[in-house]
């Protein structure tokens, strides 16, 4: 922790993270303890929330530390970090899935194209991989 703190003190960052691996469980509440001392934290990362993990770590690291959980991780690439939801943690952690996607009111239907009629008036008659995958898509 020391050559952390000294690094700090060269770096002055703007904003320190604690990033926490969801799948350490509660072990990852005396690190962000200690690193929350050492470094005075300004928020925490959780990732790989896209696993099997259900992030509850995150209750305790988020009472230990008193800092908020700033960003998730649900993939290995940048475009999978997310700014935390609280009610999706709390979703997953119950098992329920991404319930604030199921709070969303449903688009409306979309009216089903009727096929085009081929020359002998049957819609099947001269289908091909093309139009089929164009029946698919609509």
């Amino acid at each position: 922790m020391a050559e952390l703190t000294q690094i700090e003190k060269k770096v002055k960052p703007h904003q320190v993270f604690f990033v926490c691996d969801a799948m350490t469980g509660q072990d990852a509440v005396a690190s962000a303890e200690a690193f929350n001392k050492a470094l005075e934290l300004d928020g925490v990362i959780l990732t790989k929330l896209d696993g099997d993990a259900r992030g509850g770590a995150a209750l305790s690291v988020r009472k230990v530390t008193g800092v908020p959980i700033k960003f998730v991780g649900k993939g290995e690439k940048l475009d999978k970090l997310e700014t935390f939801d609280p009610e999706r943690l709390v979703g997953q952690m119950l098992g329920m899935g991404d319930i604030v996607a199921w709070s969303r009111p449903p688009s409306p239907p979309s009216t089903p194209k009727r096929p085009s009629s081929s020359r002998n008036g049957s819609p099947r008659a001269n289908s091909t991989s093309r139009t089929f995958a164009s029946r698919l898509s609509t």
